[in-house]
Formats: C-alpha cells, sequence, structure tokens
C-alpha cells in the first residue's frame, strides 16, 4: 500500500503542509511506491522467516516460493531509499518521545508498560495523518488500529 500524497486531492484541504514534509522526507520513496505483491509470498514469508543472529551482520531469513532469502537491514534500508548512514542510529527513552509528541501537541495519556502505544486520536490532525501513514505504509498492521508503538512513534519523532 501507498500513501496518496497529491496536494490538490479534494481531501486534501488542512494536509498540504504535511503532505509536502512527507515528500521531502527521505521516507518519501518508501511510502510512495506500490509494487505488486502477491498474497501468497507475504504468507510463505511470515510462516518460514526467522532472524539469523550469528551471522554479522543479523539476516532475516525466508523461504518464498520455493526460492530462500535472506536479507539485512541495510539491505532493506537500500531497497526502501531510507538514506540513512551507517552508525547514524539515534535512540530515544520512553519519556523522550512522550515529551516530543507533547510539544507536537499529544493529549492522551503516556502508555503504560503493558501497552506500549500511544493513540493516534490524541494527536493533532497534521501528526495523526503522519502517523497513519506510518501504521499503513510501514507497519504489517494494516487496519483496525488507533496505536502507535513506541519504534513507530520514535520513527515518526525522528523524521
Amino acid at each position: 500500500m501507498c500513501a496518496l500524497l497529491d496536494e490538490n486531492h479534494e481531501k486534501a484541504s488542512g494536509y498540504k503542509d504535511c503532505i509536502r514534509w512527507l515528500k521531502s522526507s527521505h521516507i518519501y520513496y518508501a511510502i510512495s511506491r506500490s509494487p505488486t505483491i502477491y498474497e501468497l509470498h507475504i504468507r510463505d514469508f511470515w510462516r518460514t522467516t526467522v532472524m539469523n543472529v550469528s551471522a554479522q551482520p543479523s539476516k532475516i531469513c525466508a523461504k518464498v516460493n520455493g526460492h530462500d532469502i535472506a536479507f539485512t537491514e541495510a539491505d532493506l534500508a537500500r531497497i526502501l531509499r531510507l538514506e540513512d548512514d551507517v552508525g547514524d542510529e539515534v535512540k530515544m527513552t520512553a519519556e523522550e518521545v512522550y515529551g516530543a509528541l507533547r510539544t507536537a501537541g499529544y493529549e492522551g495519556p503516556m502508555p503504560g508498560e503493558k501497552k506500549m502505544e500511544f493513540v493516534k486520536s490524541y494527536l493533532i490532525k497534521e501528526w495523526r495523518y503522519i502517523a497513519h501513514v506510518f501504521i499503513m505504509c510501514l507497519d504489517h498492521r494494516k487496519g483496525g488500529t488507533d496505536g502507535l508503538n513506541l519504534d513507530w512513534a520514535r520513527a515518526m519523532v525522528l523524521f
């Protein structure tokens, strides 16, 4: 699935700044491409996926349509054109993410330890749109969720 990032769309009113920001971000390629993906391949992948942590760097290995595949985090970043620099990893604590979201207008409760999700509906509409794009385009969950887990909230704040 890809994001509709057309500033001239009739429903884009009020989101034009968000759309421009997303188009200029380094996640644009990853959220705007819509390759052909076969449901059978997705099922094969998730049914057979294992993480090989003995390899350096760690690899994700699976069998899809009878073919062995393996890739690293760097491979995925290169394919999605995320343009991250090696060693450019930034870590934020849950409190730092919460503070950044509060600054951006988040009015909901801090997630608890049992359910570490920020509720999307507590974000102001522009950030809610960006959170929606993250969930629908980059997360494996494709619907029925209003929660943004800590990792996705961290990524959204850092972009």
